[in-house]
């Protein structure tokens, strides 16, 4: 049974290196100073200085007004599925696809990753990101897309060569927003990087089996969890190595397990949820087809 976002998975796929990722360059038209183009022509005359301006062409027209990108519309309703009205356009959300003509809504930007153009939250710092992000410095994953200035997922591993990933240990701690303080979950898959997993911040204030958001941001500790992540149940899950089972109940009681939710095979890396959860099917009592039920 598989716990882990969507989004997460979706996001973490893009380090499989498009065209390009070994730097090569397609070169440019050369400018050599030591070559002149003759421009020079027997047939030309040259211009009269008076007659100058007399020809209404030579007036430079006035550029044309950008078009207001966007749907328009009055109510969320007058938009397709996924996207939302704002400022009478349609506009997409957060981590949603954008483009030319789907804006992104205030506090975004449409930027194209190796994953294709999604909408990425503006930052200033990492407090503004969410528990599995940070802010990404100018420069830093450029073999992914422009992510400076973006929250984007916080990649960690075994370093790589590029400084994409977070130097850490699987399932062992990493800087999420500040100095060990987070969890290098994973792997979580394979890339010609090597194998990756997300730090996500591990120091927030609620417990295990605590209802949560999975949008809380770095900087609200009281709405992020200890030890675990926001599962898709709602509550916080404690991070376990599913080989080892080291899985306790909530404190209101509720026995948990310990589920894998990486998609890479061989990965350890799982979150305890409720064990109840995890059976999807219940066993029918077998008909013996005598017709008195023994």
């Amino acid at each position: 049974m598989r716990h882990v976002s969507t989004y997460m998975f979706f996001l973490l796929v893009v380090l499989v290196c498009t065209p390009g990722c070994s730097g090569d360059e397609t070169p440019g038209e050369t400018n050599d100073p030591t070559t002149t183009e003759d421009t020079s022509s027997d047939d030309t005359d040259s211009t009269d200085p008076d007659d100058a301006g007399d020809d209404p062409s030579d007036t430079n027209p006035a550029e044309p007004e950008p078009e207001d990108i966007g749907d328009p519309c009055e109510t969320d309703a007058d938009c397709s599925d996924s996207l939302f009205c704002e400022d009478l356009k349609c506009v997409a959300g957060r981590d949603e696809e954008c483009s030319e003509v789907i804006p992104c809504a205030a506090g975004h930007d449409c930027v194209s990753t190796v994953a294709g153009a999604s909408c990425l939250e503006i930052c200033e710092d990492t407090s503004a990101c969410r528990a599995m992000e940070r802010c990404w410095g100018e420069g830093e994953g450029s073999l992914l897309g422009d992510l400076g200035g973006y929250c984007f997922p916080n990649l960690c591993g075994p370093a790589d060569n590029f400084g994409i990933l977070r130097p850490a240990e699987f399932m062992g701690a990493c800087d999420a927003a500040g100095t060990g303080d987070g969890t290098c979950f994973g792997p979580i898959t394979e890339t010609q990087l090597g194998p990756i997993g997300v730090c996500m911040v591990n120091t927030g204030d609620l417990q295990a089996g605590d209802a949560c958001d999975p949008t809380a941001t770095h900087a609200d500790p009281s709405a992020l969890c200890a030890g675990g992540t926001c599962s898709p149940l709602g509550a916080c899950a404690t991070f376990c190595d599913s080989q080892e089972g080291n899985c306790e109940p909530w404190a209101d009681g509720t026995e948990t397990t310990c589920i894998p939710t990486a998609s890479m095979d061989g990965s350890n890396a799982g979150l305890c949820i409720p064990a109840a959860e995890e059976d999807t099917e219940t066993e029918e009592p077998v008909d013996s087809g005598d017709g008195d039920g023994q």
